[in-house]
């Protein structure tokens, strides 16, 4: 959103937000969870290419397609997205497997850099005791880092679970989005089972004609 009147001329908008959290790990509960939590082997580096991802993520990718289609704002990732997420070059991301490692409720990937704040790079809970495990997790860091750092939707299970102080907003950055093809759109978003209808609906894009039919 760094130039909002020049990307509404195209049909963009504002269409969410992406909010930085930060917590002293002291304060982050680290009583209640049940589920086990292991670190996840995966291979160091990938080469550039579009190739898919090998067997070790199939765990991690699987349960973050379940969880991404009940959010608003998550991206469908490519092997480029999972490895910049995982495998980044010059930097170690370790993950770690919430419940069972071959079918996890969730997972956290952390970055343990040199000073006072441990980095979640990335993380996702399919269930309140997921989400549960992912804040003892973090808390049972206090010694080593006095922070923690992660990145959010405005009200998730990790900020909703805590019952004292735990996470803060550190920013709010909006993000924009432009619908390309409507149609597809509609269709691939997802309808309630059972349910029928019609609505009516009328497109107007100057940009985009196709989308007007």
């Amino acid at each position: 959103a760094s130039n909002l009147p020049l990307y509404r001329k195209v049909g963009f908008g504002l269409a969410g937000t992406r909010t930085h959290y930060t917590a002293q790990a002291a304060t982050l509960s680290a009583n209640g969870e049940t589920l086990g939590i292991t670190r996840v082997d995966l291979p160091d580096r990938f080469v550039p290419g579009p190739q898919a991802l090998g067997a070790a993520w199939k765990p991690l990718t699987s349960v973050y397609a379940r969880w991404a289609a009940g959010e608003s704002g998550v991206l469908d990732r490519s092997p480029f997205f999972w490895r910049e997420k995982f495998a980044p070059l010059n930097r170690t991301v370790d993950v770690y497997a919430i419940g069972a490692p071959e079918s996890p409720e969730g997972y956290v990937a952390t970055h343990y850099a040199k000073g006072e704040t441990l980095t979640i790079v990335d993380w996702c809970a399919l269930t309140p005791a997921a989400a549960r495990a992912i804040n003892g997790f973090a808390a049972q860091h206090r010694a080593s880092w006095q922070t923690v750092d992660r990145f959010g939707a405005p009200a998730d299970l990790l900020s909703l679970l805590q019952h004292d102080r735990g996470w803060t907003v550190r920013s709010v950055e909006p993000w924009l989005t432009r619908v390309v093809d409507v149609e597809t759109a509609l269709a691939a978003r997802g309808w309630p089972v059972g349910e029928r209808g019609q609505i009516g609906l009328q497109v107007d894009d100057a940009d985009l004609p196709a989308n007007n039919a």
